[in-house]
């Protein structure tokens, strides 16, 4: 390796560190606040539905039967339809965001006998608490908004949440969009850095807006129809990925045609029109239409015995007679 390469990747290497570094401090101030008395607390006062939401989700998500998943840990795909069905994406945050913070908690997991890492319960409120840190600018406004409003529903708060994106031109991503996720496996760069510029404006009120916008009932009952509305609104779109990815394992993906070079490309000729004129008078009809006899052997002295055409019946082109001298070939 020469010196020239050898200082890019020197270069790239401590770029790299120093990403990390930046990285890791900030985390450490996430799971700080995390970890504080006031978001606890407010995690506490909303356990009973966010631990049912969890196995609810832990139970009824369709993952491949010949990987040995831990059964009390929440997957990537998992928490994804969760993030889906709640529209914290594209609703509040990009799939890249939530990617980061799912992978951010399940990073310094260790992997034991090849066996997918998940999320516990309190792993599943730590990417929350992430997400409520990411989106604090929306959260924010909905507790301000809601917190007095015992009788708001999701619906408002959702609506609530679109106008103030417009407001701020923001970009609302529509479900075409939305349903392009890859539900299986997280698939964020390696080389992205988990931000969290918004730490500053984080506090237990940020958490509360973010429960709001959840809007998880007390009552069970409530709580599962609340669930089961979700899932069918939510049908369609998993229904068009379903028939997308089937498409796309069925076909492959799809290839860009060859660009044709037009310079070089030639026009086939026009079909001829038939010629529709009539025939003139004592023409023969066109080839195409004359049908085609064999030759025969022509015998000349016959020839000389028919008699010569008189003057008269010549006929010129322009119909007039024409007197023209006959004359026989000795």
């Amino acid at each position: 390796m020469c010196i020239r390469d050898r200082k890019k990747v020197d270069a790239m290497l401590e770029k790299e560190r120093e990403r990390r570094e930046k990285e890791k401090k900030m985390n450490e101030q996430v799971i700080a606040l995390f970890g504080s008395p006031e978001i606890q607390m407010a995690f506490a006062r909303h356990e009973k539905q966010l631990k049912y939401v969890f196995q609810y989700y832990l139970e009824n998500i369709d993952l491949d039967v010949r990987i040995p998943y831990t059964m009390d840990h929440l997957q990537y795909k998992g928490f994804m339809v969760f993030a889906a069905q709640f529209n914290l994406f594209p609703g509040i945050l990009s799939t890249e965001q939530i990617g980061l913070a799912y992978r951010s908690v399940s990073l310094d997991k260790k992997l034991v006998d090849k066996i997918p890492v998940g999320l516990s319960y309190d792993d599943f409120l730590q990417v929350l608490f992430r997400i409520a840190v990411k989106g604090s600018r929306i959260f924010n406004q909905v507790q301000r908004r809601f917190a007095a409003d015992r009788k708001a529903d999701g619906g408002s708060v959702e609506a609530f949440v679109k106008e103030e994106k417009k407001n701020a031109g923001e970009a609302i991503v529509n479900e075409d969009q939305a349903s392009d996720v890859n539900y299986e496996e997280n698939a964020v760069d390696k080389t992205k850095t988990d931000e969290y510029t918004n730490l500053g404006d984080t506090n237990v009120g940020t958490l509360e807006g973010l429960l709001l916008y959840l809007n998880l009932p007390e009552e069970r009952k409530a709580l599962i129809d609340r669930l089961r509305e979700l899932k069918a609104a939510n049908s369609k779109l998993s229904a068009a990925k379903m028939r997308k990815d089937l498409k796309l394992k069925l076909d492959g993906p799809a290839k860009n045609p060859e660009p044709r070079d037009v310079s070089v490309e030639k026009k086939a000729p026009a079909p001829a029109k038939p010629n529709r004129e009539p025939p003139r008078r004592n023409e023969p009809p066109p080839k195409a239409q004359q049908e085609e006899e064999p030759l025969e052997a022509v015998d000349v002295q016959e020839l000389k015995k028919e008699p010569a055409p008189k003057s008269e019946d010549i006929i010129g082109p322009d119909g007039k007679k024409e007197n023209w001298k006959i004359t026989e070939n000795e």
